[in-house]
């Protein structure tokens, strides 16, 4: 997780159990907030991808102060949700649930998206699907798994 911003300096959160890091710059952003709601238009007109924006930022010296106002804003909407996440149970439980359904997937592995040279044999399915005796002990090993 990334560190907490405030609107004041953090000296002034000393009573806080959950303490920001830094102050935001403030000024900054609302000197760059022309820049900033002309790129949000853009974005909603779908005028311009966020892969435009990003790409002309970057290429932008390193002292650009838009960049560093979108930063700032963005350390002030990570805040906002780390303190939402750490109140919020209902939050906590919903990003634990998809965390869960991604949990399985390999997203660094190998994938081949070619057709296949091999044909799924649906009859054979049907077959093996419609055997009673294969359900049975379908459910006899989950039981076994279960007792683990």
């Amino acid at each position: 997780m990334g560190a907490l911003v405030g609107a004041r300096h953090p000296n002034e959160y000393s009573d806080f159990l959950i303490k920001p890091v830094c102050k935001i710059y403030r000024e900054l952003i609302e000197q760059e907030w022309p820049n900033i709601q002309r790129i949000m238009a853009s974005l909603a007109q779908k005028n311009v991808t966020q892969v435009t924006i990003v790409r002309k930022l970057a290429s932008y010296e390193r002292q650009n102060q838009t960049k560093k106002a979108l930063w700032e804003l963005e350390n002030i909407c990570r805040t906002l949700y780390i303190l939402d996440f750490i109140d919020d149970v209902t939050l906590r439980q919903t990003v634990q649930k998809a965390l869960v359904a991604w949990q399985h997937i390999n997203l660094f592995g190998t994938f081949e998206f070619s057709p296949s040279t091999s044909k799924v044999d649906i009859e054979a399915l049907v077959i093996r699907y419609a055997d009673p005796t294969y359900w049975h002990k379908a459910i006899q090993d989950e039981a076994e798994l279960n007792l683990d």
